[in-house]
Parts: C-alpha cells; sequence; structure tokens
C-alpha cells in the first residue's frame, strides 16, 4: 500500500470508528436498563431486588457521565425509596436519541421540558401493554400542566400523541380542546363527531357533547353549540348546565338561569358556579336608559333588537 493510500484510508477509517462508537454505547446502556428492569420486576424488599440493584450500581460506576448518567442515578433513588427529582435533559434537547427500549425509562426521570417530552412521544409510540396506563397518566398530567401554563404549542402535540396511541372518549376531549384553544374549530368539532359516532359509553358520550358544544360555540355554531349542550344537560351534565345557566344570565333570562343554578344546586356535591350563578339570577337589575352610561351587564342592550328594524 502506497502513502497516499494511507492518508486516504485514515479519514474513512476515522469515519467507521465514530460510526461504530454509538452503537457500542448503545449496547452498554441496552445491558444497563435491561438491569433496571430486572430490578422493577422483582418485589419490593426482595433478595432478588437487592441483587438486581447491586449489580445495577456496579454497572452504573463504570458509565460515562451525562444525561444517562442522571437518569441511572434517578432511578437507584427510587428504588431505594428515595426522593428522587427530575434531571435535566441534554442540551439542546434535539440532541436527545434514544436506544431502543430506553424511551420510557427516560421519560419518567426526565425533567418536563423539550428534552422530556420528546423522550415522553416516544415512549407513547414504544411502550408495551404493561407500562402504557402508567405512560398515558403521565402524558396527561404534563400536558394539563402545559395547558394549565398556556403553552399550546407544546401541549398540542402531546394531546395528538395521547390520542394516537389510545383512541377514546378523554382523549378525544382533550385534543379537542387543545384544538378549539388554538382556534381550529373545525378540526376539534371533527374529531369529537367520530368519537362519537364509535363510543358507546354514557359518561363518555355526555363528555364529547360537552366538549363539542363549546367548540361549536367558539365557532360561533349557536344552534350546534345549544344542541349539544341540551343532550348533556338533559344526561346530568354540570359543565352543561354552567354554561347554559351562564347564557341564560347574559341574555337577561333570569328565570331560566335561576331554574338551571337552582338544580346544580341540588347536586351531590353542588357545582362550585351554581351559588354565585343562583345568586346573581336574583338580583334584579337596574333599568337601564339608552342614555345611561353605565347600564347593567344583567340587562340585555335594548337597542340591539331594534337594529334593522322599524
Amino acid at each position: 500500500m502506497t502513502r497516499g493510500a494511507g492518508v486516504q484510508l485514515a479519514p474513512l477509517a476515522l469515519a467507521l470508528a465514530a460510526a461504530l462508537a454509538p452503537q457500542e454505547r448503545a449496547t452498554d446502556w441496552a445491558r444497563v436498563w435491561g438491569s433496571l428492569r430486572a430490578a422493577e420486576a422483582a418485589a419490593p424488599g426482595s433478595a432478588e431486588r437487592a441483587a438486581a440493584v447491586g449489580e445495577l450500581r456496579r454497572e452504573g460506576q463504570a458509565v460515562p457521565a451525562g444525561w444517562r448518567a442522571r437518569v441511572l442515578a434517578f432511578h437507584l433513588a427510587r428504588l431505594a425509596g428515595e426522593e428522587a427529582a427530575p434531571v435535566a435533559g441534554p442540551e439542546p434537547p434535539e440532541t436527545l436519541a434514544l436506544v431502543a427500549g430506553e424511551a420510557w425509562i427516560a421519560a419518567r426521570a426526565l425533567e418536563p421540558g423539550p428534552a422530556g417530552e420528546r423522550a415522553l412521544f416516544a415512549a407513547l409510540r414504544e411502550v408495551g401493554a404493561q407500562d402504557e396506563q402508567a405512560c398515558l397518566v403521565l402524558a396527561f398530567e404534563r400536558f394539563q400542566a402545559l395547558m394549565d401554563a398556556f403553552r399550546l404549542e407544546r401541549a398540542l402535540p402531546l394531546a395528538e400523541a395521547m390520542f394516537a396511541r389510545r383512541p377514546a372518549g378523554w382523549s378525544a376531549v382533550n385534543l379537542a380542546r387543545a384544538l378549539t384553544r388554538a382556534g381550529r374549530h373545525v378540526e376539534a368539532r371533527a374529531v369529537l363527531t367520530a368519537q362519537i359516532e364509535r363510543d358507546s359509553d354514557p359518561a363518555s358520550l355526555v363528555a364529547l357533547h360537552d366538549e363539542r358544544a363549546l367548540a361549536a360555540l367558539g365557532a360561533g355554531d349557536e344552534r350546534a353549540g345549544e344542541r349539544d349542550l341540551g343532550y348533556a344537560w338533559a344526561r346530568g351534565s354540570p359543565n352543561a348546565g354552567v354554561v347554559l345557566g351562564q347564557r341564560a344570565l347574559t341574555a337577561g333570562l333570569r328565570e331560566r338561569a335561576r331554574a338551571i343554578f337552582r338544580t346544580l344546586l341540588d347536586a351531590e356535591p353542588p357545582e362550585a358556579w351554581a351559588l354565585r350563578g343562583w345568586g346573581l339570577s336574583m338580583v334584579r337589575p337596574p333599568r337601564s336608559g339608552a342614555g345611561d352610561p353605565h347600564p347593567s351587564p344583567l340587562t340585555p342592550d335594548p337597542v340591539t333588537p331594534l337594529r334593522g328594524g322599524s
């Protein structure tokens, strides 16, 4: 072989070594995570768990520092019954590359954030039946926290992933709620309508009609919204009752609002908004003339019905 050929082969050898190194590390971590699963499968306090945890600790002493080492420490603390704080993932989150069977292990340990969500998305795709429910519970908790924080750009993909994993009434409602908040009312109603057509659980159908009513009202379709509210209210939905009561108050229909909120007060436990709404329905609003600079919010606008008329 000539010197020139050796020089040409050197970059190829380096590239081959770089390509093989991640596979070697993946193989090592696959063994570590296998030991972790063995420890989790053993009964707490048993000799089998103690032996598996001991083996895991020995393997952990040889792992390189990094986010996987932090994930391993999290699970070791958890198996020992200690407080285990979520750990930071890699930066930037896009560098998170998971080996087979690692997603659910990482998703439980990584703190809420883009890296943790990437692991959770992967877990929702690959987790087995044994861990599916726990994975969905964690995904829902993260979704709810993101919705409460108005991080819709991250909540919506998580809702889509939950619905893809488990198409059901609850996941359809969550997806539709995120779509409605994003202003995608037509898509929200389509998701809910499709689920209504294949669902047979009475409680689920009530929740689906509740949510479809809100999507319709958000889109300005009053008739469809009230139709779905009526379906849900006739079947005992307190959420539908609250919305109908509030709409009656806004329209100045105090007798109707009073009847609805009175019914909600009789429920066990009483609906949180019921007492407030019932009290407002008992207040007789002052007369508001056209020249009143501060018209009552409970009195219909006297000008509106006359617009465009004689």
